[in-house]
């Protein structure tokens, strides 16, 4: 058995003897002869390898040119979001410019063989609404568990009977195995590695699964491990703990910045305000144009909440959420275009967005009804506002039956060849600060944390010099700052920029159409 495995960790193709591991060819979207795209062959099962069973892993890799100091290997978040795409130009100098890096689709996620729950592309049509037309936090929410959830059930069910062989071999320790074999086909000694927010359990699994490869590793925007390998229903009461107040600082922001450089300070008590109307729309959704005046949209509160959410994760958004937040108060919001395809042409449909679930059910504890009520209430009682979307972005966890081949649950302490380097915002709407501080205790020595003022999901969504100056002095020369310190952002969510001169007349001119 060991052979077995020592022969799929390297994984040579048999198609011609230049060729490495990955068989790396031009990606298919871009003519840039830096980037490359190929496939690395891993066991379906780690633990019980067999040649006759095993899947291709997705994989994709942006050259800098003299790369001497290696490969970062790069995962965005999700869990279920694929990692190719982050695998560009942009990452690599925001690394610091000096190793090539390589993004790649986790097990059962984009082009890694995604799971199969539903019987083909007619019927995940079919199901697509059930999936994502989830219940809000309105007054009737979690009664409405029920009538939702049986066709939340139902698509558990066919992930049962389509995949159910294959789902079981899903879960982050399997994932970081297959982190290993890549570190392996590089021909490289330890892993470099950079994960955000779903990112961090999977770089904090592999640096306990694999202490003695351990080479530059930061995460950020930081999950709570405990929490994330607890009960499902924990984590997801839990993780909005700080949405609501993200969502004040916005409001606050924009308040302080005025009307010239925030549209929406015109509006008394910004955060009031849009709350009452929040409200309203339980009751009475929005009627909105497109803006090519050739239909109509209905804006339901969910949706409103849910354009909210989406853009406090980056406050880059935050005047544009405040520019149609503007407008729909004013009753002249726009609607962008009705979709008039179908939503689930593509293959990786056929999974309807269970990649999230699966793994948060496989990587964590599973409880039983009662325990998702409980959470359901306390996940409202966090977040009034955003705390039942990922709940219910959850839920088929809750009627998750199989068990993975392996799952990793600690411990979160093993002594490390170095210590890794967590980063995390200050005021996160979806992974608190109490995350990241969390697992630096848990990691003791072996991590050094830097928090960062401002708000976002990820380091990288307000520009800070001082972080990017200590992403780049760890990845070129190892150097660590001192742990507990703190960076400074260089410009406030809603600072004026050259292209704002005339604001403040076009709202007057705005005004004024109102009035006629």
């Amino acid at each position: 058995m060991p052979s077995i495995y020592g022969t799929l960790a390297v994984a040579v193709m048999t198609v011609g003897a230049q060729q490495t591991p990955f068989n790396w060819q031009p990606c298919p979207d871009t003519n840039d002869t830096r980037v490359q795209c190929g496939f690395l062959k891993v066991p379906l099962n780690h633990l019980d390898p067999s040649p006759d069973q095993t899947i291709d892993i997705a994989v994709r890799r942006f050259r800098v040119p003299n790369a001497a100091k290696g490969t970062i290997l790069l995962n965005p978040g999700g869990p279920g979001i694929p990692g190719m795409p982050f695998a560009e130009s942009g990452t690599a100098q925001y690394l610091g410019g000096q190793h090539d890096v390589l993004g790649f689709d986790p097990r059962g996620v984009g082009m890694s063989r995604p799971a199969r729950c539903t019987k083909n592309g007619y019927t995940a049509s079919n199901e697509w609404p059930s999936r994502s037309n989830v219940p809000f936090d309105s007054p009737t929410a979690e009664t409405s568990l029920g009538r939702y959830g049986a066709s939340i059930e139902a698509i558990v069910r066919r992930c049962e009977m389509y995949d159910g062989d294959y789902v079981k071999h899903l879960s982050t320790s399997f994932v970081a195995r297959d982190m290993d074999l890549i570190r392996a086909a590089l021909n490289e000694s330890v892993v470099n590695y950079y994960g955000k927010s779903y990112g961090t359990i999977l770089g904090a699994t592999y640096v306990n699964m694999f202490p003695h490869r351990v080479g530059r590793v930061v995460i950020e925007s930081v999950l709570d491990p405990t929490l994330y390998t607890g009960p499902s229903s924990d984590l997801l009461a839990t993780s909005t703990v700080d949405a609501d107040e993200t969502f004040d600082s916005f409001a606050n922001a924009c308040e302080a910045a005025g009307r010239a450089n925030c549209p929406l300070a015109s509006e008394p008590q910004v955060g009031r305000r849009v709350r009452e109307f929040l409200a309203t729309m339980e009751e009475t959704p929005v009627i909105a144009p497109t803006a090519a005046g050739d239909d109509f949209s209905v804006l339901t509160a969910a949706d409103v909440r849910f354009m909210i959410l989406k853009a406090l994760y980056d406050p880059t958004k935050w005047l544009v959420l405040a520019r149609d937040l503007h407008n729909l108060l004013r009753g002249q919001y726009v609607s962008p275009p009705v979709p008039d395809t179908c939503p689930v042409t593509n293959p990786s449909y056929l999974g309807m967005r269970m990649e999230f679930p699966i793994y948060i059910a496989n990587d964590g504890e599973l409880k039983g009804t009662q325990d998702w009520h409980r959470a359901l209430r306390e996940a409202k009682r966090n977040s009034p506002l955003f705390g039942m979307q990922f709940a219910y972005d959850a839920l088929p966890a809750m009627y998750w039956k199989i068990r993975p081949v392996e799952r990793y649950s600690g411990p979160w302490n093993v002594q490390l060849r170095q210590p890794i380097l967590i980063l995390q915002n200050k005021i996160d709407p979806v992974t608190p600060l109490r995350g990241a501080r969390a697992l630096a205790r848990l990691m003791g020595f072996n991590a050094v944390l830097v928090t960062r003022d401002g708000y976002g999901h990820g380091i990288d969504r307000m520009r800070s010099s001082c972080i990017r100056n200590t992403l780049a002095a760890f990845f070129n020369n190892a150097t660590y700052p001192n742990h507990n310190s703190n960076c400074k952002v260089d410009a406030g969510p809603f600072d004026p920029k050259p292209d704002q001169a005339s604001t403040e007349r076009k709202l007057d001119e705005v005004d004024e159409a109102a009035r006629l």
